[in-house]
């Protein structure tokens, strides 16, 4: 369970940042991307 933890945190991470950088993604993964930043702010 924490190994998973940690390989979801941060294949969002790399999810963020390549969202940084311009990367386009599904509109679904992008709302889904951007409830989770909400969250954890």
């Amino acid at each position: 369970a924490t190994c998973f933890f940690y390989i979801a945190n941060e294949g969002l991470s790399i999810l963020e940042n390549g969202g940084k950088l311009g990367v386009r993604y599904p509109s679904v993964l992008e709302k889904t991307l951007e409830q989770l930043r909400e969250k954890s702010e």
